[in-house]
């Protein structure tokens, strides 16, 4: 029997292939608004950030206020982008099948933006009942209360979970919480060192370690 008892799975980057377009999106809008900047600077500056931070950092650079219609303008070309482009991340599908506890979302991402993500590339009905935003607690990663948060939720214990991340914030958080963090980490980036990291390259050999420790059955 497992020892684990709740997966939390983030979803943009992890289960939906999100970030590129996410990031395109954002790059655009902050190119439009007079901040010049390139969908790879914008990935590597601020994946799994809460975009309240991201616009932060950049007035802050700029020493320039984007203007109030940002967000609105930013997540109806994402949407956009999304409707037109968006995949799941090759294995995610298999890799929720093949869970034997309980799990759900916990995202950085706003409800309906995690919605329409799950739905657009098939996840959604394993998920509809099974979200949690940052949004609605107003806490985000790195910050652990959301995984925290969650847990109690669950009635689990944090030493009891499995945090599936892709991102800084979200590894981060998951160490702050005491809880096993599996990585997707397909261009090896550095990650802390922490004996509750551990990284793949792909979610199917993350779902052939589940499936070693007895959280997942062999599809």
């Amino acid at each position: 029997m497992p020892t684990a008892k709740l997966v939390m799975c983030d979803c943009d980057g992890t289960l939906v292939d999100s970030e590129p377009l996410g990031n395109r999106a954002l790059a655009e809008t902050f190119t439009n608004c007079g901040y010049s900047i390139s969908e790879a600077e914008a990935i590597d500056r601020f994946k799994g950030l809460k975009l309240a931070d991201s616009i932060a950092i950049v007035e802050k650079e700029s020493g320039k206020k984007m203007p109030p219609s940002f967000e609105s303008t930013f997540r109806a070309r994402m949407a956009e982008i999304f409707e037109a482009d968006l995949q799941p991340i090759q294995g995610a599908k298999e890799l929720v099948e093949s869970f034997l506890i309980d799990f759900c979302v916990v995202s950085n991402g706003p409800p309906i933006k995690i919605k329409h993500g799950l739905s657009l590339t098939g996840l959604w009905p394993y998920f509809e009942s099974k979200v949690y935003s940052a949004y609605e607690i107003g806490v985000w990663k790195p910050n652990p209360a959301l995984f925290l948060n969650v847990a109690k939720q669950y009635k689990v214990n944090p030493v009891d979970c499995i945090v599936i991340e892709d991102s800084l914030p979200g590894v981060q958080a998951s160490i702050a919480a005491g809880m096993l963090v599996c990585v997707y980490n397909p261009e090896d980036q550095r990650f802390p060192k922490s004996k509750l990291v551990k990284d793949f390259r792909s979610l199917q050999d993350m779902t052939a370690h589940l499936v070693e420790i007895g959280v997942s059955k062999s599809g």
